[in-house]
């Protein structure tokens, strides 16, 4: 399995995020993704899930927004698993920190691979939670990362004791290169078929519900224009996540006072999950 190696996947997927996690099984990845305990569904059920629901996959993920973020598990040998995903998944508001769930690599190591289709994709590897080396745009993202040393070295670009700096060599591999590179230094392979098959268990896993912060405007007065003194106005009542906009009363004299403050959060509010009404389940 492993002489496949991962040097195919910049050709054969598209609009994907791949996770490899090391040492855990495919239902604890499942979990430390978003999925429910025990919802992982085999291959029949996922299939006959989807075509009820009026999905399908397109090269191996789930696109569109009408069901929840589904990701498909399978073996990438060396005792690694692997998940495949949509590349909107790293995105969402469930995943990250402060979610109570661990991080993939707690306790062991991952690769991740992301793809969006419209910017060159990106790697990281991180252990424990720490992440140690990072590739996007042709570049290493964690500068001076043992990692990159080893990398090179392994891979016979780089001969012990020189003093080239291995970023900057780094720099000149194509992305096919680093694939073959990373995946044959952390012992990872994944077949394009593996990948690719519709024989893969899956699960969805976005929450159920929603926890979202109930927020509302600060009681004027507002401190004054930092520019000029004069008082602040409301702009507008919401700019991004939780923030509003104020602009200087004297705007209209030239005074270029603008700033962006925090909404005032009271408490939160649960809401249920609306793309679980659209799936529909067999049996």
């Amino acid at each position: 399995m492993i002489d496949e190696g991962i040097a195919w996947i910049g050709e054969g997927l598209e609009h994907f995020h791949l996770t490899f996690v090391h040492g855990v099984g495919i239902e604890e990845l499942a979990v430390r993704l978003g999925a429910e305990q025990g919802s992982l569904m085999d291959a029949v059920t996922l299939d006959r899930t989807l075509r009820l629901s009026g999905e399908s996959l397109s090269q191996g993920v789930l696109l569109g927004e009408r069901l929840p973020g589904l990701a498909r598990f399978g073996d990438a040998g060396n005792g690694w698993v692997f998940a495949v995903e949509s590349c909107e998944a790293p995105f969402r508001p469930d995943r990250g920190s402060g979610t109570g769930r661990p991080h993939p690599s707690a306790g062991t190591r991952s690769l991740h691979i992301l793809d969006t289709g419209m910017d060159p994709p990106w790697l990281d590897h991180l252990v424990d939670g720490r992440h140690v080396w990072g590739y996007a745009e042709g570049a290493p993202t964690v500068p001076a990362s043992p990692f990159t040393r080893e990398l090179l070295t392994r891979g016979g670009l780089l001969p012990s004791g020189d003093d080239t700096d291995p970023d900057e060599l780094a720099g000149l591999l194509e992305l096919d290169e680093v694939y073959h590179l990373v995946g044959g230094l952390l012992g990872v392979g994944l077949p394009a078929e593996a990948a690719l098959d519709d024989g893969l268990p899956g699960a969805f896993t976005e929450p159920r519900t929603f926890t979202r912060p109930v927020e509302r405007l600060p009681d004027p007065p507002h401190p004054p224009c930092g520019e000029c003194g004069a008082p602040m106005a409301l702009w507008s009542e919401r700019w991004g996540p939780g923030t509003f906009r104020l602009e200087c009363t004297r705007s209209a004299d030239g005074c270029p006072g603008a700033r962006v403050e925090p909404l005032l959060r009271t408490g939160t509010r649960t809401e249920p999950n609306p793309r679980y009404d659209n799936v529909r389940r067999p049996g």
